[in-house]
């Protein structure tokens, strides 16, 4: 296996408990933050997997809304921001400031 020797900066509560791990476990502090940076390494894959899977599911409902309802023409926050004013307007003026 090929390794590359690296230096890591930990606070003194992690290398305390890497100790103690390392005592209990019979292996060395090496051996144990590998295996801690694969399992993380791995978590993140399979999180960036969900991920994407999720953003694909997303994009098929979509697809099949705007297959079956189409697209609206209008933009809908706008319209929503207009509305919103023009409440307002009411309740502060008594009507629209134009």
């Amino acid at each position: 296996m090929n390794r590359h020797r690296t230096q890591l900066f930990l606070d003194r509560s992690q290398y305390l408990a890497l100790v103690q791990l390392a005592e209990t476990l019979d292996r060395s502090i090496s051996e144990i933050v590998r295996e801690f940076i694969d399992l993380g390494l791995k978590r993140f894959r399979q999180d960036k997997e969900r991920k994407l899977r999720i953003v694909a599911e997303l994009d098929e409902m979509r697809r099949e809304m705007e297959a079956r309802h189409g697209v609206y023409p209008g933009d809908p926050v706008r319209e929503a921001r207009r509305e919103r004013e023009q409440q307002m307007d009411r309740v502060l003026f008594g009507g629209t400031r134009e």
